[in-house]
């Protein structure tokens, strides 16, 4: 298969076990661990109908969320800086 861009990559293994192979998916990557690690990388197809177990007691579940500044997500962005683009900010608001 071509590769994009015309790179001189290996192509990566696809493993596709069976039902009986995937019933403990751990001891599955366990097993094909030795010839995926020369690849770095390994894609692994599930079987036909097969669910993830949910390990989260689903009850006690949750989580903390939090508001986000946009102008705060540009790390590069310090502190006076965010100081005075919040003030433009409101002045503009107005």
């Amino acid at each position: 298969m071509a590769t994009p861009y015309h790179l001189d990559l290996e192509e990566i293994p696809t493993y596709r076990p069976s039902k009986e192979q995937f019933e403990n998916p751990t001891t599955f990557i366990a097993s094909i661990r030795d010839e995926a690690e020369r690849y770095g990388l390994a894609r692994i197809v599930p079987p036909e109908g097969w669910k993830p177990p949910w390990s989260i007691p689903k009850k006690t579940f949750k989580f903390a969320t939090r508001v986000q500044v946009v102008n705060e997500l540009v790390k590069h962005v310090g502190t006076a800086r965010r100081k005075k683009f919040k003030m433009e900010y409101e002045a503009f608001l107005k």
